[in-house]
């Protein structure tokens, strides 16, 4: 059996770590920080006081399509996630243009619990 689904979607962010990774000739250095976010209000396009290129918003909101078939009592779907707000938290100008905004791809295997 094939399936396919579409809606929106609400993200919020609670915790992440960055990961860097530089490279000069044969040297690599690399360097791991925790995620800051910003304190932005969601019912606002306002820039919040605490807003900084080192933080990032902390709600998103978007659209999710996707599909994926069953197999008997196994299920495999993918899902791809557009995001439709900025999360760098300096812009608030969400259709100036497509850049910075989550864009996500994903893959699951399940077991369907009901029927």
């Amino acid at each position: 059996m094939y399936f396919f689904h579409a809606g929106p979607y609400v993200a919020v962010g609670i915790a992440g770590k960055s990961r860097q990774e530089s490279k000069f000739g044969p040297l690599v250095s690399t360097s791991t920080s925790n995620i800051k976010f910003s304190n932005d209000d969601p019912f606002t396009p306002d820039v919040e006081e605490d807003a900084g290129y080192d933080r990032l918003k902390r709600f998103d909101l978007g659209l999710n399509f996707g599909g994926g078939v069953q197999f008997g009592k196994i299920m495999l779907k993918a899902n791809y996630g557009v995001g439709l707000t900025k999360i760098n938290s300096t812009q608030s100008n969400n259709n100036a243009d497509d850049k910075n905004k989550y864009r996500t791809l994903s893959f699951s295997v399940g077991i369907p619990l009901g029927k």
